[in-house]
């Protein structure tokens, strides 16, 4: 019982790798529904790794603020550097002069 114990510990301290694939799953599962397998892994390394359970509630967190920017961005006008606008205004008065 201690051997696995033992184990555990060093998986859930000292494997990088898990902890990449951990933030990968958590990323992926904003996008998309993981498949059961990835699912199964990601929650076995959240019940050991108390940073990628962290890292998973601070995404969840961004990602909700990202789409509450990106739906207000969307209903209001998108802004143009100032460089377009010029250009933009020079088609629209050439086009004005040959009408």
């Amino acid at each position: 019982m201690k051997k696995w114990i033992n184990n555990l510990r060093l998986k859930a301290n000292g494997q990088k790798y898990t902890c990449r694939r951990a933030t990968y799953f958590i990323e992926k599962r904003h996008e998309k529904a993981l498949n059961i397998n990835d699912l199964t892994e990601l929650y076995m390394h959240l019940i050991i790794c108390p940073f990628c359970r962290l890292y998973r509630i601070q995404s969840a967190m961004i990602h909700k603020m990202l789409r509450k920017i990106i739906r207000t961005e969307s209903a209001n006008t998108v802004a143009m550097n100032g460089d377009v606008k010029v250009q933009l205004q020079q088609i629209i008065d050439e086009k004005n002069r040959n009408i």
